[in-house]
């Protein structure tokens, strides 16, 4: 059998090198000792999480002149990728070419992977806290909207709206950024999710009541009601109640009329006037009782 020539020696040393080196290398979340004909191939890819900084050291055993390694980082992790060492830190989404010159390994390219090869964020945080790293980001909730514009991702969260219409009995009022609610015994609160708007029913007025005596022959009087309540605005009703009788044999038949005949701060006048009934002449038989005045201020 005869002796391969130099030259032979050298293509099948060729061929075997190129066989041996075909295929990707993955070392998952690990550092790596790259050599030449042993069990790494000539592209190295890191697309698993890095949880700790890794190193790719790149060993000079079996290398010769002009073997290369193309090494990429797909992973996510913020830490970092240290080829050579000291050759260069790769981030996410980077790679590098690195080729031995015949002494040392040589950086020789880098840069960011294309579009669709990889993910395009880094980080993405909660708030300031990092979440885990995925290929893939989800925007989820009512009205959020996520587009490609401008060579960027942009993402529309809607200001939160919490009332779309407002209206006075029945016609909308123009929209408004903010609801005042106003007026005597008005609430409104937050409780249990809602804003719960608290309106006091008939308004906040009640019938008061005063006394007034006819028992010293008199068939009229003006009397001077005093109430913090009332202003020169205000609007009264008076009525009057004469005391109660057990039979008609026992009443004198007098009818009486009040009419509010001033008002001012803080109290007003009624002149209340005694009729008699069926004709009877209350000068002569004037009423001797006391009868309730009502009133209400609105």
């Amino acid at each position: 059998m005869s002796q391969a020539s130099p030259q032979e020696e050298r293509q099948w040393r060729e061929i075997r090198r190129r066989v041996l080196r075909t295929g990707i290398t993955t070392p998952g979340d690990a550092s790596l000792t790259a050599t030449v004909l042993g069990s790494t191939t000539e592209t190295v890819l890191f697309s698993t999480t890095l949880t700790a900084n890794r190193t790719l050291t790149l060993s000079t055993t079996n290398a010769v002149n002009g073997d290369s390694y193309h090494i990429l980082r797909t992973a996510g992790g913020a830490f970092t990728l240290d080829v050579g060492p000291g050759l260069i830190t790769l981030a996410q989404d980077t790679w590098c070419a690195v080729v031995f010159d015949g002494s040392a390994w040589k950086l020789t390219a880098y840069g960011a992977l294309a579009a669709g090869g990889s993910s395009a964020y880094t980080t993405v945080e909660d708030e300031g806290t990092p979440l885990t790293a995925r290929s893939n980001i989800n925007f989820v909730g009512s009205g959020v909207t996520a587009a490609d514009s401008g060579g960027k991702t942009v993402v529309t969260i809607p200001g939160l709206t919490a009332y779309t219409t407002v209206e006075d009995e029945g016609t909308p009022l123009t929209a408004r950024t903010t609801v005042n609610f106003v007026g005597a015994g008005v609430t409104a609160t937050d409780s249990g999710g809602k804003t719960v708007v608290t309106i006091p029913g008939g308004g906040s007025s009640s019938i008061s009541t005063i006394t007034v005596a006819f028992t010293d022959g008199d068939t009229a009087r003006r009397v001077t009601v005093s109430d913090g309540t009332v202003s020169g605005a205000s609007k009264i009703i008076v009525t009057v109640r004469r005391p109660d009788t057990t039979s008609d044999s026992a009443d004198r038949g007098y009818l009486y009329t009040a009419n509010v005949v001033r008002i001012g701060a803080g109290q007003f006048d009624v002149l209340i006037t005694a009729l008699g009934i069926s004709g009877e002449d209350v000068t002569l038989n004037p009423p001797s009782e006391t009868i309730t005045l009502f009133y209400l201020v609105a």
